[in-house]
């Protein structure tokens, strides 16, 4: 067994047996790679009870699909949230001072010469009477112009050479989600469905079914 894989092999194994001490386990999940696959985006995303919709298509539980890098991927989303989920909406830029577009004065101390190379902005509005949370923003990389004025420095990620910035996690209740930009993964799907196994057990119990009152 490699040293990767010996992880790996514990981690499933973890996962496996939590998940018979602890049954019915879910939470929704999002997973957008825009660094293993050339000039394009995978988006995946799962346990969305009340569906998920990329740039207006008809809203699913679990899928995914590939996508053009310039292509801005609009997305919304409802899944069951017992009730707990917080209003919150955030933006985050990356920023790529290797890409030879940029001036040489692009630094993290000048941060409004550089060309942004994605960006990520999403809202969480709360369930209410509904019982269903929603998701909803838009992923882009590339074309993307420069770094607007009065932003907040910790909503701006500078991409690093050895991809240590990697990966970018976001979540809410029963909602875990994971952006990949600067750092090519080994064995990326295995590892992002083990990750979320985990994450679910860590996010708390949850019914596959909501019963009537």
């Amino acid at each position: 067994m490699t040293p990767f894989r010996r992880p790996l092999h514990l981690l499933a194994a973890t996962t496996v047996a939590l998940a018979l001490v602890v049954p019915n386990v879910q939470a929704a999940s999002i997973f957008i790679d825009a660094a293993n696959l050339e000039d394009r985006v995978a988006f995946n995303f799962g346990q969305f009870e009340g569906g998920f919709s990329i740039n207006g298509s008809t809203p699913i539980t679990t899928g995914g699909a590939v996508f053009g890098e310039g292509t801005q991927l609009n997305f919304t989303g409802q899944w069951i949230d017992l009730g707990a989920a917080v209003a919150f909406s955030r933006t985050v830029y990356w920023l790529d001072p290797k890409d030879e577009s940029n001036p040489p004065t692009c630094s993290r101390s000048n941060i409004a010469t550089c060309l942004i190379s994605e960006i990520f902005q999403w809202t969480i509005t709360p369930s209410g009477a509904s019982g269903l949370a929603t998701i909803s923003g838009f992923f882009q990389a590339e074309g993307l112009g420069t770094v607007p004025l009065n932003v907040n420095p910790a909503d701006v990620i500078f991409e690093e050479k050895n991809g240590a910035h990697d990966p970018f996690n976001f979540s809410a209740a029963f909602l875990g989600g994971q952006i990949i930009t600067g750092a090519a993964l080994p064995e990326p799907a295995t590892s992002w469905l083990l990750g979320f196994g985990v994450l679910g057990i860590v996010l708390g119990l949850r019914r596959r079914k909501i019963t009537a009152a």
